[in-house]
């Protein structure tokens, strides 16, 4: 697992939740925007990093395992 960057923290929650901008991401999280530049520029790797790394990952291997059922199911019709 890698440990991610907070600004590739922030592109993957985008992803993962479907915000295109950051103010979307922000709204939803219950933050200003400015709070979400402010973590961009975080560069410590701490141990809210490493855990929010360890989360983003598990999520995204669900979903790829999700997809490839959902592309088995597909064939089999």
């Amino acid at each position: 697992m890698d440990i991610l960057t907070s600004e590739q923290i922030l592109k993957r929650l985008k992803l993962i939740t479907h915000d295109n901008l950051d103010n979307e991401l922000a709204r939803r999280l219950g933050v200003s925007k400015q709070s979400l530049y402010q973590y961009k520029q975080k560069t410590n790797e701490d141990i809210q990093i490493r855990i929010i790394s360890l989360l983003i990952h598990i999520i995204e291997l669900e979903n790829n395992q999700l997809k490839d059922l959902q592309n088995i199911s597909n064939q089999n019709e």
